[in-house]
């Protein structure tokens, strides 16, 4: 009986050690989150600790830090559904996310929606299709094309509180989805990969 004991902890062991085969260095950071969708979030939990990212747990998400960087994970049933990829480096971040723009626009998707939120908002195309008031004098612009989106933002990048971006198929979080980020005055930029269709 002990030696089966032993045996069951030693299995446990194991498994909680296990690792996904994610690379770090890959210069791609949208081939990174990918090979993340689908994982076991333990075993990748493992992975970006083992590299010396620091692990939080908020309410839905598991963030892992390490410098000026972050990983971003949901999960579901421990599979994880959503991983995403922050920096907070203002030496790259626009150019981060000029870089995810152009890459995920060129990509085959059914819908786009994206959103920017200014102090002092200007777009004198006025090529927004909708506004969210925030309160008295602010609001949330939303864009359907993401070229009038890509402009609008050029003109308010000084005053940004953010801006984001989606590209789905089909229903909206139902399926495969990419999102970039801008922060506050171009502070942060954050891609996010998820695929919710693998919880059916």
């Amino acid at each position: 009986m002990k030696k089966i004991i032993s045996l069951l902890s030693f299995a446990l062991l194991l498994c909680s050690c296990e690792k996904a085969p994610i690379n770090l260095t890959d210069e791609n950071i949208e081939l990174r989150l990918e090979s993340m969708i689908g994982e076991n979030i333990n075993s990748v939990s493992n992975t970006l600790k083992a590299e010396g990212f620091q692990k939080m747990k908020f309410e839905n998400q598991i963030n892992f830090t390490k410098n000026k960087e972050t990983y971003l994970l949901k999960a579901t049933n421990k599979i994880i559904i959503s991983a995403g990829y922050q920096i907070s480096d203002t030496t790259k971040t626009y150019k981060f996310f000029d870089k995810y723009h152009y890459k995920f626009e060129t990509k085959t998707t059914d819908n786009y929606i994206g959103e920017i939120y200014a102090i002092e908002f200007s777009d004198w195309g006025q090529g927004y299709i909708d506004s969210v008031k925030v309160n008295n004098n602010s609001y949330i612009y939303i864009y359907d094309n993401p070229i009038l989106f890509y402009s609008a933002l050029q003109t308010n990048i000084n005053n940004l509180i953010y801006a984001s971006e989606n590209w789905w198929n089909g229903e909206k979080n139902k399926n495969k989805m990419w999102n970039i980020q801008l922060g506050e005055k171009a502070k942060t930029a954050c891609i996010t990969h998820s695929d919710f269709s693998i919880t059916k």
